[in-house]
């Protein structure tokens, strides 16, 4: 799944891809690449039901809801719902709603068999929409969902050597990385030390290193492009007098 989205982001198309698996099928609005929107049937990525996990509904608000979306018969959205019967505010929804569609997109990465359609051009209506870079969601379903196997896979082995691709002045590139990925302090410290000379291995080697964290980063970074992964250092310049 993080593959095919990052695909469909390169080639900036708009429309709708519906991915299916056992039964369950999840789709997501594309804007020029972009992700503005997701539905899910799983009924663990109901909005009811991630709030309720959340502890932002009670088990009675919970039943509440319930009772007052199956009366609406599918007549209405479950936002308008929440805050007509005022179990929710408008701030703590609209915050929800986003977390929500992070989250039915980034419970696919596991996946790793279905089937997916895309329909062109069909656009989504919904007043929430997905307002964050397709990297950041890549790079959150890395952080949580992936399996490390899959992720060394694609990073190639522990003794790689990751550099930066550097387009442009260095510490302009990574205050852009650091924004579009939507780092953490700990992630960013890592982007210091990809300049080619130290090993995968070797960075592992530190005592606080997390293997999670970093494989992650190597493995978003990769995907999206942003680094090399060398077979070895950079050969050190020879000065011949």
């Amino acid at each position: 799944m993080p593959e095919l989205l990052w695909r469909l982001h390169r080639a900036r198309v708009t429309g709708r891809l519906t991915v299916t698996r056992e039964g369950v099928t999840k789709s997501v609005w594309l804007a020029y690449g972009q992700p503005v929107f997701a539905r899910s049937t799983d009924s663990d990525d109901r909005l009811t039901e991630r709030l309720r996990q959340r502890g932002l509904l009670t088990r009675d608000e919970f039943e509440t809801a319930q009772v007052a979306i199956e009366a609406e018969q599918g007549a209405r959205r479950i936002g308008e719902i929440l805050l007509d019967t005022r179990l929710i505010r408008k701030q703590v929804l609209d915050e929800s709603l986003h977390e929500q569609l992070v989250w039915i997109l980034d419970s696919m990465f596991h996946w790793d068999a279905g089937a997916w359609t895309f329909h062109d051009d069909e656009t989504s209506d919904e007043p929430v929409t997905l307002n964050l870079p397709m990297a950041a969601i890549i790079m959150e379903g890395a952080r949580n969902r992936l399996p490390l196997p899959w992720m060394w896979e694609t990073i190639g082995g522990a003794m790689r050597h990751p550099r930066l691709k550097m387009r442009g002045d260095r510490p302009r590139v990574l205050e852009i990385l650091v924004h579009e990925l939507r780092l953490v302090p700990s992630e960013q410290a890592w982007l210091g030390r990809m300049e080619g000379a130290e090993s995968i291995a070797s960075m592992l080697d530190d005592f606080e290193a997390d293997e999670r964290e970093l494989v992650a980063l190597l493995y978003t970074l990769a995907l999206t492009e942003r680094i090399e992964l060398l077979e070895a250092g950079p050969t050190p310049s020879v000065s011949i007098s």
